[in-house]
């Protein structure tokens, strides 16, 4: 409330300052000119009301379009934000469609055979190219590398690769890109 009142204060002090300027201006100038070419009609108290009424008129008007000027940027400022927020939903929506598909790798990797790891495989190396190029697009250079490097940090399975062991250590890589790619999207989306 303060900060209206200041602001409030602040445009009725220019107001008047400025119908003040304009009205000594005018009154000069309005005289100068009566004088010169209508030297009978230079009556001083009808010239200072004229230009009283004028400058005030015009104060208002500067102060009127000044507000308006005023109001017209906040709109703007609104209206971008109003966007920004609705491209943020547009990210998070499709970094949980990403995730979710990532789940569904995850949930297939539960009932996968030996036999099948290969098409798997497949899938996975799609998912990642999807969202690196997902990562990309939205100007995401550097987070879409850490995610393709995120195999790296994942855990090695040790002891002979059986079918269990292939089956946990593509768990462990799928489990890496998961992380790295909730981590990425909480330092994107906060």
């Amino acid at each position: 409330m303060r900060e209206l009142l200041g602001g409030l204060r602040k445009d009725l002090c220019f107001t008047i300052l400025l119908a003040i300027g304009l009205m000594s201006g005018v009154t000069a100038t309005f005289r100068e000119w009566l004088i010169t070419f209508h030297p009978k009609a230079a009556e001083y108290s009808r010239v200072f009301q004229a230009s009283l009424w004028t400058c005030c008129f015009l104060a208002m008007t500067i102060l009127v379009i000044r507000q308006r000027l005023a109001i017209v940027g906040l709109e703007n400022q609104c209206a971008q934000f109003a966007a920004s927020e609705i491209e943020t939903e547009k990210v998070r929506q499709q970094f949980a469609e990403i995730m979710t598909s990532g789940r569904n790798l995850s949930d297939g990797l539960g009932r996968c055979q030996p036999e099948q790891f290969g098409i798997w495989d497949g899938g996975l190396d799609t998912w990642v190219e999807t969202v690196k190029s997902f990562l990309s697009e939205h100007g995401y250079h550097t987070e879409a590398i850490e995610f393709e490097r995120a195999k790296e940090g994942a855990e090695p399975v040790i002891g002979a690769m059986d079918f269990r062991n292939k089956k946990e250590r593509r768990k462990r890589i799928l489990k890496a890109y998961e992380n790295k790619l909730e981590e990425i999207s909480q330092r994107i989306l906060s």
